[in-house]
């Protein structure tokens, strides 16, 4: 077999031109690949730098690290398209040496794909002295004398690469300038940012403004002393505090004066347990103190807070965060109670009354002066402790939480007057009560027994033997100690007479000057004597120096002798015939009146009309006899008017004529005859007008009212006598005139009586007589007997 020639090799200068094609185009690729790696690492670290540090600028919190860790993730997965896309795609692709050419032919067209066929023949079996041989070294001659004159880096357009290269040095060139000067201020901005952004450090960016929560005041009404007595300033811990519902709140917030920013306004971003959102400024108070600079906000929703808030605090680019407020209910008093134990004296162990008890605390709760008492006060929930303070003295005042701690007490050892307090109780939470509990006891001091009595049976005068008796009641608030009669006479010193109380403090007693006459130190009463009588009774009260005494009227009396009071007794009873005889004119009048009743009607109206007026003018004759009717309507009316009256003074004349009979009996004067026939004659008789025969007059002119006020309502003809009328007026005069019968028998009583008083009187004054002539006899014959033995 004959030997094959070897194929020909590409030229060593066209090999170099192309390796050298071949690495130009793997360097730009790489160059250009890592500027926009360099491009995209400096973009997006400025860009977290903004991301983490501008929201701080406006207030914000930096971003959190799962944010950071999501931003570096997102970095690290661009670059890595931008290193595979741009260089590791591109760089290591094969490049063959036709590739190569092509390109070369592209770009220059001298070569007139001499390049091209000469890389492509290369290695052909094409012989040695062919002329294909011969052609492909005329062409590889060609293509080296071209290739001479060809620049490879002609071959790239380099606006992209430095493009690139100017961004990527620009942008790293002010990190670099960025970084000088953070080493240079040492403020190591960028290094803790690179940490924040790369390393995913939870450093937090440098603030310029510094501020702080100092706390929360409950606002209280000023006229709650006991508000004073409570920490108003409440201090949040862990971010959460605790108020109570429906309070109204202030927030304090304060600013470091010395950080280089001094916010000129703080803002609180809420949000509450409804879902309601807002942002709110604070006030800035006053000017910087003690190197800080205060703020307060007090308006919604920190007024009247009803429900859970939450807030952050921005002061210029410091901001507090996860801050809350939690509303929670104020502890009440619920109950309070009282275990009292009363003053000895007022206890009565018989008949078990102020025994010692329980009651309920009330608005108006009093008890006696001198009470001992413990006061427990239950509340809705357990307290930490409570504050008592006196209202009146402003002092705090001891007080103690039960085992349970849902109720605090305090003990009043004596009870000296009115008692004003105010309870704040403070739950677990540190929250007191919005208003004090207040606490009023009123002290009720012992009042003296109150005397309600009255003479029975004595009037201005009485006599040397008068036997004075009372009637009435005295009661105290606990019980009597002792009840007596206070008894001076003249201008001399009182002397006491006591008596015992009847059962539930009525009075039935009396004091007898006979028998007191009689007793060697009794109280001794002549003629024209002044008597001055009133009823004391004391209580048993202990407290004091001495006890209660309550006092009675007084009663100024006269001493008189018998005749003398009989005489004063005499004018009172013509007065009171005087009277009663007015009463039986009065009833006189009344009974004309219901006989004009009775019997002027219809006709009297007829007849009587005006002569000269025509008998056909209905008008007139209706006119006069609606006159009748209305003038029998009103006599009915006065009538029952006057009959309750009379019935009245009747009834008084009565118990008239029995004071005086029992002052007869009192001062043991006059006869048993007399008071007898005052008795039955008098008394009796007016007592039974007054009970009897008046109200049964009054029951029959209530009947004729009635009908006659029937009669005018009617529309029955008023021309026609009503019998009805007349029998109801018939029968009430019938009863008017059995009154007037019993009033002229008493009338005539009375006459009897006063005649045989003026008997009596004749009597007296002939008995006074002879005892005048008695004494004058004897006189005379004791002074002749001294003539004699002259």
């Amino acid at each position: 077999m004959a030997n094959t020639p070897p194929a020909p090799r590409i030229p060593r200068r066209i090999r170099r031109a192309l390796a050298g094609l071949r690495w130009r185009i793997r360097a730009y690729v790489v160059v250009e690949g890592l500027s926009l790696a360099v491009i995209w690492i400096c973009l997006t670290f400025w860009a977290g730098l903004a991301l983490d540090y501008l929201p701080v600028l406006l207030g914000a919190d930096e971003m959190p690290r799962p944010a950071r860790a999501l931003v570096l993730a997102g970095i690290a997965i661009v670059l890595g398209i931008i290193l595979y896309r741009w260089i590791l795609r591109r760089a290591f692709v094969r490049m063959a040496d036709r590739s190569m050419a092509i390109l070369l032919e592209r770009r220059h067209r001298q070569f007139r794909d001499s390049l091209i066929t000469s890389v492509e023949l290369t290695g052909a079996n094409i012989g040695t002295n062919t002329p294909n041989a011969r052609m492909l070294a005329e062409t590889e001659t060609a293509a080296l004398d071209n290739l001479s004159h060809v620049r490879l880096s002609s071959i790239f357009d380099a606006r992209p690469l430095l493009f690139s290269l100017v961004g990527a040095v620009v942008l790293v060139a002010t990190i670099g300038g960025a970084i000088a000067a953070d080493q240079r201020f040492e403020t190591r901005f960028l290094e803790l940012g690179f940490r924040r952004l790369y390393l995913l450090d939870n450093d937090p960016w440098p603030r310029s403004a510094a501020i702080e929560i100092v706390g929360l005041q409950v606002q209280r009404d000023e006229l709650d002393s006991g508000a004073a007595l409570v920490d108003s300033m409440l201090e949040f811990r862990g971010g959460r505090l605790k108020v109570a519902r429906g309070a109204s709140v202030s927030l304090f917030v304060r600013a470091d004066a010395g950080a280089k920013k001094i916010p000129e306004v703080c803002s609180v971003y809420y949000t509450t347990a409804e879902g309601d959102r807002g942002r709110v400024n604070m006030t800035r108070v006053g000017g910087i103190r003690e190197g800080f600079q205060n703020y307060r906000y007090d308006g919604k929703p920190l007024k009247g807070i009803l429900s859970n808030v939450k807030f952050d605090v921005v002061g210029f680019d410091h901001r507090l965060r996860d801050y809350e407020i939690e509303v929670v209910d104020s502890p009440v008093v619920i109950e309070a109670m009282l275990d009292c134990t009363f003053p000895e004296y007022m206890v009565n162990e018989q008949l078990a009354t102020w025994l010692p008890r329980t009651i309920p605390l009330t608005t108006a709760t009093q008890l006696p002066i001198g009470t001992r008492f413990t006061l427990h006060a239950h509340t809705n929930k357990p307290l930490a402790s409570a504050l008592l303070n006196d209202t009146e003295s402003g002092e705090p005042l001891s007080i103690s939480l039960s085992e349970g701690k849902n109720t605090c007490w305090f003990e009043v050892p004596e009870l000296t007057g009115n008692l004003s307090l105010e309870l704040t109780p403070i739950d677990t939470d540190g929250i007191a009560a919005d208003k004090p509990y207040r606490i009023y006891i009123v002290g009720v001091e012992d009042q003296p027994p109150t005397v309600s009595v009255r003479l029975q049976g004595i009037g201005t005068a009485v006599t040397p033997d008068v036997m004075i008796a009372i009637q009435g009641k005295i009661e105290d608030d606990y019980e009597v100690a002792s009840s007596a009669f206070e008894v001076t006479v003249n201008d001399g010193e009182p002397r006491s007479h006591s008596f015992n109380l009847q059962p539930g403090g009525t009075v039935e007693a009396s004091i007898d000057f006979r028998e007191q006459r009689s007793e060697s130190s009794g109280i001794k009463l002549q003629p024209n004597d002044r008597l001055s009588l009133t009823v004391i009774a004391a209580d048993k009260y202990d407290l004091g120096d001495t006890a209660n005494v309550g006092t009675g009227d007084h009663y100024q009396l006269e001493v008189v002798t018998p005749d003398k009071l009989l005489s004063m007794l005499e004018a009172r009873e013509l007065g009171l015939r005087r009277r009663f005889e007015q009463i039986q004119d009065e009833m006189t009048e009344l009974r004309q009146s219901l006989i004009r009743v009775k019997n002027e009607g219809p006709a009297t109206a007829e007849a009587t009309s005006e002569p000269g007026v025509d008998a056909g003018d209905e008008n007139n004759a209706e006119s006069a006899v609606d006159r009748i009717w209305s003038l029998r309507l009103l006599r009915s009316q006065r009538a029952r008017l006057q009959s309750e009256k009379s019935a009245q003074e009747t009834l008084g004349v009565a118990a008239s004529f029995g004071d005086i009979r029992a002052e007869l009996i009192n001062n043991r004067v006059d006869t048993e005859d007399r008071k007898q026939r005052l008795q039955t004659q008098v008394v009796a008789p007016l007592q039974a007008i007054g009970d009897t025969l008046f109200p049964e007059l009054d029951l029959r002119l209530v009947a004729l009212f009635e009908r006659l006020d029937a009669r005018v309502k009617e529309s029955t003809d008023p021309h026609a006598e009503d019998a009805e009328t007349v029998a109801l007026a018939a029968t009430a005069v019938e009863q008017t005139d059995e009154i007037l019968l019993a009033i002229d028998a008493v009338l005539q009583s009375m006459l009897d009586i006063e005649d045989y008083n003026e008997l009596l009187d004749r009597v007296r004054d002939l008995i006074a007589d002879q005892e005048g002539l008695l004494d004058e006899t004897k006189k005379a014959q004791k002074q002749q007997v001294l003539d004699l033995l002259q």
